[in-house]
């Protein structure tokens, strides 16, 4: 068997077995919708140099992510929302810090840069119709969701085991999420194509490196097959 070979069934296997459906279980599953900004996601967003927007129209990641919330909520499913952004005021940026160096950088030439109360950092419209007031909306500094937020503490308090995770941008922040959901004993589940990265190519090596290392990547239809048996 050549390297290769292995890789591929080392890889598939990691999919395939253990079967990860027998831990996850109704009335214990979350779905988290990351990052879908107008930042990231519209042309004209201030970030739009990284062409998600394109890739995430090529891979149609959005009308997939619409999917899964009808899904989730006929399945009961709670719904969590989250955006990335700064307070207004440089609230908290701080001088002296690489972090602060970073966005001071941005905004240089993007004055609003991941600036809190603008159009830049709100949910696209074509989502933002599907949130429920039922819905949580967490707002986060870097890219993990877990990190500086009360995430933790609502999925604590719904008694949530497993993630399901969908959103932008694949190898950033919802990679993140997946890291640290799998660190804290979550069951973490990427549903591949209602996400977008900055190209195929970078989204492909995502896909893998996550299988690999956090956890099972499954398509829309699988996932919303598995939630119609609940």
């Amino acid at each position: 068997m050549s390297s290769q070979d292995f890789k591929d069934n080392f890889v598939k296997g990691m999919q395939d077995y253990p079967d990860w459906t027998q831990f996850m279980r109704k009335g214990q599953a979350a779905l988290l919708v990351i990052d879908a900004q107008n930042d990231v996601l519209k042309e004209e967003g201030n970030l739009s140099i990284w062409c998600v927007w394109k890739h995430a129209q090529e891979n149609r990641s959005v009308d997939n992510i619409k999917s899964i919330v009808v899904a989730c909520r006929k399945a009961s499913i709670p719904i969590f929302w989250i955006r990335q952004l700064r307070l207004a005021g440089g609230r908290d940026v701080f001088p002296g810090t690489f972090d602060g160096f970073r966005i001071a950088f941005y905004r240089k030439t993007i004055p609003d840069f991941q600036l809190e109360g603008t159009w830049q950092v709100e949910i696209i419209d074509e989502l933002k119709d599907l949130i429920d007031n039922k819905d949580i909306i967490i707002d986060k500094a870097g890219s993990s969701s877990f990190e500086g937020t009360n995430l933790n503490r609502y999925l604590v308090q719904l008694g949530i085991k497993t993630l399901l995770l969908c959103g932008f941008i694949t190898s950033a922040c919802v990679e993140a999420t997946g890291r640290t959901g799998r660190e804290r004993g979550y069951l973490t589940v990427l549903i591949g194509d209602a996400c977008a990265s900055r190209c195929e190519e970078e989204q492909r090596s995502a896909l893998e490196r996550y299988t690999w290392i956090i956890g099972p990547a499954v398509t829309t239809n699988l996932l919303i097959e598995l939630l119609k048996s609940w």
